[in-house]
């Protein structure tokens, strides 16, 4: 009786590490993709203000321009 509960709890204990390996690559996949290809809400934002009004039209569209070309 002891003998079959030790193979019992060898095959189960087999079984979980099994399951844990393949669950451990699943997430270690999600992160890496994740990471590779991060949601829009993780993109760098950017606090913008002008310095005592120093502001014109030709100097807004420029600035939102450079901002789009690097991803803000």
């Amino acid at each position: 009786m002891i003998k079959q509960f030790k193979y019992y709890f060898l095959l189960i204990w087999f079984f979980a590490l099994a399951i844990e390996s393949f669950a451990q690559n699943k997430w270690s996949d999600i992160i890496e993709q994740t990471f590779l290809h991060p949601p829009t809400s993780a993109k760098p934002w950017v606090f913008w203000y002008w310095m005592h009004g120093a502001v014109s039209k030709a100097g807004i569209t420029a600035d939102l321009q450079a901002m789009k070309e690097v991803g803000i």
